[in-house]
């Protein structure tokens, strides 16, 4: 279903998310949403993960996501779902940022087919994030 600002506030975060502060503030959620495409999961009345591409600029966006702490169980569907949104995506290069050592983060975006393309250093909160990039 289209996302909301407020879901957010109904979706229990892994302690990686929020550990690595990848957590999005709703400032940021909602200019996120606004900016772009973006969906949330639902199973029944819970919100299990967020997700959506923000148009940075002309040709180029940035791919982002919430899951909650139970995501494992939707991996497949909400998986097809991200697939499916990059692939009709008109954007050229659509990129994305992980926490450096978030290794299922970085396999996600590796079996949505993005490439890792470095380091930011001291990136987000003083921490090294991961730049990955998916280009057709």
């Amino acid at each position: 279903i289209p996302a909301r600002p407020w879901m957010a506030e109904r979706l229990k975060l892994p302690s990686v998310q929020e550990i690595t502060g990848q957590a999005m503030t709703a400032e940021s959620l909602a200019m996120a949403i606004e900016g772009g495409m973006a969906l949330a999961a639902v199973d029944g009345d819970r919100i299990v993960g967020m997700a959506g591409i923000f148009e940075r600029w002309a040709d180029v966006g940035l791919a982002w996501a919430l899951l909650s702490d139970d995501f494992a169980r939707h991996r497949l569907s909400a998986f097809k779902l991200m697939k499916r949104a990059l692939d009709v995506s008109p954007l050229i290069r659509i990129e994305a940022h992980v926490a450096a050592g978030h290794e299922e983060g970085e396999r996600l975006l590796d079996h949505l087919g993005f490439a890792k393309e470095g380091i930011m250093g001291k990136f987000w909160q003083g921490r090294d994030y991961s730049l990955f990039a998916r280009v057709r």
